[in-house]
């Protein structure tokens, strides 16, 4: 549960920090908050992946649910941030600065978390 909280946190905690880049910031949380409720949250359904792991370890169900629904309320207001207008798109430098900083994400993520 810990890993679900802060899959959902850190990229809303990025979209407070974030006051030049908060469309870029906006986005990316909105997608890291749909995917993490839609994976952890359908889990209640058809349990794959984490969820699984999870009711084996004792999680209840309706705690899946629940993380579900709420990273959908959380996204919500991105989503309407982010579709308003007029939209700032980003810069050519802020695309590469968000590109860089997934691969390091993705890095520290396979060296911490390895498979």
């Amino acid at each position: 549960v810990i890993g679900c909280v802060l899959g959902a946190g850190i990229p809303l905690a990025l979209c407070a920090a974030a006051r030049g880049w908060r469309f870029a910031a906006h986005a990316v949380a909105f997608v890291v908050l749909i995917g993490n409720g839609a994976y952890i949250g359908l889990g209640v359904f058809t349990p794959v992946g984490d969820a699984a792991t999870m009711l084996a370890l004792g999680t209840p169900r309706w705690v899946l649910g629940a993380f579900g629904l709420a990273c959908l309320a959380a996204a919500w207001p991105l989503y309407k941030s982010i579709t308003e207008r007029p939209v700032r798109w980003p810069t050519g430098v802020q695309i590469m600065v968000i590109a860089a900083a997934t691969l390091i994400l993705a890095g520290a993520g396979r060296l911490f978390f390895p498979a």
